[in-house]
């Protein structure tokens, strides 16, 4: 129930602890969190912790918030990469789709990696995403994008699926 600016559950403010670390970006952001929630009604306590601390948090998963891996997309990729199995891992420190998801998450995200046709794979993805936002345990702020901008006359560029590789080994200048 809202009521004067203030979400409440059962007559109990809800109030959220973002746990962040001492990096300026993380904290930066965990306050730009704090005061968009705030908007709605929710309030949120800001937690800075050193790097290890933050992760002992993570792992014991005594938190409410907290900042995630950077996705990348495409999102198969990204799952791909950071992993899908419902356990802590070093990809799980800050998010990814490994630590506290739902068995439905899990499997919904393993049918987006088994896909054979890209009708699948957007079937798989609009299901992935429409349970991801009924259990929330993620919420996409922003995504990365590869890019590249070169002149007409370089060709050859090979866009490897996994997002760190670019394979520069065909391409050439006419």
């Amino acid at each position: 129930v809202l009521e004067d600016g203030v979400l409440s559950k059962d007559g109990v403010p809800i109030v959220l602890e973002y746990v962040t670390t001492t990096a300026t970006e993380d904290s930066d952001l965990a306050v730009f969190v704090r005061a968009a929630l705030k908007e709605i009604g929710i309030a949120v306590n800001i937690t800075t912790l050193d790097d290890v601390q933050a992760e002992e948090r993570m792992k014991s998963g005594d938190y409410d918030l907290t900042l995630g891996v950077y996705w990348f997309e495409p999102t198969v990729t990204a799952l791909a990469y950071y992993g899908i199995e419902d356990a802590y891992n070093s990809m799980g420190a800050y998010g990814g789709l490994s630590f506290g998801v739902t068995d439905e998450l899990t499997e919904l995200a393993q049918a987006m990696l088994s896909a054979r046709s890209s009708g699948e794979l957007s079937a798989a993805a609009d299901a992935f995403w429409a349970a991801n936002y009924e259990a929330c345990p993620t919420i996409p702020i922003t995504g990365r994008i590869r890019t590249a901008i070169h002149s007409a006359d370089w060709t050859g560029f090979v866009f490897n699926p996994n997002y760190y590789v670019i394979d520069l080994s065909a391409v050439s200048r006419s």
